[in-house]
């Protein structure tokens, strides 16, 4: 599964990735941690009080310039099992939620794909 991000023109895929981690890292969203995936990229995993959620998966970001976009798909974290699609989706879901409410003014289109 993944998440399509067509960027506003004043803000490119690289600067809404950023975006997005640095209000991780700022804390302003506190539902999403920046994870490594096996190549030791970064990619992003969800997180909650309980843990239940907590690195059953991740959101790797691909960017792309033209057209201008912003690519994050599911995969499996190292030393974890492929997702299920119930995960997958829940993954998909909750991200699109936190698009919606932090950064809907950086995009002008999004979509989903299983």
């Amino acid at each position: 599964m993944r998440i399509e991000i067509n960027t506003t023109p004043d803000i490119s895929p690289l600067d809404l990735w950023n975006k997005i981690k640095a209000k991780i890292r700022d804390n302003i969203v506190r539902t999403w941690e920046i994870v490594r995936d096996g190549d030791g990229k970064e990619a992003l995993t969800h997180v909650t009080s309980s843990q239940q959620w907590y690195r059953k998966a991740a959101l790797k970001p691909t960017i792309n310039t033209n057209p201008s976009r912003l690519f994050l798909r599911i995969i499996a974290l190292p030393d974890e099992v492929i997702p299920d699609h119930y995960t997958q989706a829940l993954y998909i879901g909750r991200f699109t939620e936190t698009l919606m409410e932090h950064f809907s003014t950086d995009f002008i289109k999004l979509e989903t794909f299983p």
